[in-house]
């Protein structure tokens, strides 16, 4: 199959990678080997902006995290490349697994504007009442425990009860990418790693 013309054919590839770079084992990423582009040799590939480190090779942009998977598997990933510890700033080795998008959402941490600080849980007001809700969700179905806050119930005891479940919901459906809202320390834009 001739692939000249497709956008895949247009990826680098694992020899050329290697051929300019090497893999920090001590601190994850890619070091230049080879100079190119006003780059010297010993620069760490790409820039930080936000969480990841991203950076131009042969006319077109990369997340480094796709490239150290190449680099180590031999192959782009089918879909994504998932940081264990939620940081995607961490390009070692041992912190990404291959990901579908899916499991990759699995893997997200607590949003900054969750009110509880418990992933999957939150509560509203109906009038003057006040109801919790634990919800999470795989494969367009959603599952769904309530409680409101009623005399006899103490905010603390609710609010163990709905966390007690979504950890156990959490694990029997997202397995190994299950993430209870840890990791992703978003940090500003920063200078240029090359």
């Amino acid at each position: 199959m001739d692939l000249s013309n497709t956008k895949l054919s247009k990826l680098i590839t694992q020899a050329e990678l290697k051929e300019s770079f090497v893999y920090d084992t001590i601190n994850g990423g890619l070091i230049r080997i080879k100079a190119a582009g006003g780059r010297k040799v010993g620069d760490r590939f790409g820039c930080r902006m936000g969480e990841y480190v991203y950076g131009k090779l042969k006319g077109r942009y990369y997340l480094e995290h796709t490239l150290v998977y190449l680099y180590m598997v031999g192959e782009h990933p089918t879909n994504t490349v998932d940081h264990i510890d939620g940081v995607g700033s961490n390009n070692r080795w041992e912190n990404l697994r291959a990901a579908t998008y899916t499991q990759n959402m699995f893997n997200a941490a607590l949003r900054v504007d969750n009110p509880t600080g418990v992933k999957g849980v939150s509560y509203r007001y109906i009038g003057k009442k006040k109801v919790y809700r634990a919800r999470i969700s795989i494969n367009k179905k959603t599952y769904v425990k309530s409680v409101s806050l009623i005399s006899n119930r103490t905010e603390e005891g609710i609010m163990k009860e709905l966390t007690d479940w979504v950890v156990e919901k959490r694990k029997k459906l997202h397995g190994d990418y299950a993430n209870f809202g840890k990791g992703m320390l978003i940090t500003p834009l920063v200078a240029c790693l090359q």
